[in-house]
């Protein structure tokens, strides 16, 4: 996968109008968040990796679910002006971590990996408030809405969950550097190479990788979807 003409062709976008502009870490070698999630959009999206997380679309004029792809709608209500219903995905959003937002501004991630919708159609004009689980969700219009609104990065126990995972998975992958940098790589002088040094070693690889299995286990436990309560509502003025 060739992601670094399309890195490259961000950067020189970005110069064109700020010459001293850097992309993503102290300088223009170490890409740093920004730069590693633009890096792994290019090779995402060259290996063919599905832009739709799941899309639920309703129509608000015959009160039916007229597509869900991906999720389960359940439970679907209409009262009192609020829309609510339960939603279970088949996966998660994918986590931006938060030194790496600015990504988002620079590549069409949103749009080509991380398409998490929802969909309203024949709502009255104007703006509407989403909540997830009781928790706000954003806000949107009618318009927006009847278009499909992308609520992959907006703040709610679902954004919470993808962000645990990735959480999960950086503590995983620090462990796995940390093993194979400063205990399987190191090489003992030969004046240390005796048997209670290669147990010691031996010791040392086994508990990591215990930890290591640990993480993997959480990381499947909390990657799973759960369904959520939705409800919409017109903003109150």
């Amino acid at each position: 996968m060739d992601q670094f003409d399309p890195y490259m062709a961000i950067m020189l976008r970005e110069r064109a109008t700020n010459p001293n502009v850097i992309i993503g870490g102290g300088d223009s070698v170490h890409p740093g968040p920004t730069g590693h999630t633009i890096m792994a959009w290019a090779i995402l999206k060259g290996l063919g990796a599905s832009a739709l997380v799941s899309q639920a679309e309703i129509d608000s004029a015959t009160k039916n679910v007229t597509a869900a792809e991906a999720c389960q709608i359940q439970n679907l209500k209409f009262a009192d002006g609020i829309i609510s219903f339960d939603r279970l995905d088949d996966a998660l959003p994918m986590p931006i971590e938060p030194p790496a937002e600015p990504a988002l501004g620079l590549a069409p991630i949103l749009n080509d990996l991380n398409r998490y919708e929802l969909q309203i159609t024949g709502l009255a004009a104007g703006a509407y408030e989403l909540s997830i689980d009781g928790e706000s969700a954003g806000k949107a219009t009618a318009e927006e809405l009847g278009r499909g609104w992308n609520i992959a990065t907006e703040a709610s126990p679902i954004t919470k969950q993808a962000q645990e995972v990735l959480k999960l998975v950086v503590q995983k992958n620090n462990l796995f550097f940390n093993r194979w940098r400063d205990v399987q790589l190191y090489s003992f002088p030969e004046w240390a190479q005796t048997p209670e040094a290669e147990s010691r070693r031996a010791a040392e690889l086994a508990r990591l990788d215990q930890q290591i299995a640990g993480n993997e286990a959480q990381i499947d436990n909390i990657r799973k979807p759960k369904s959520h309560h939705f409800e919409l509502k017109p903003q109150a003025h």
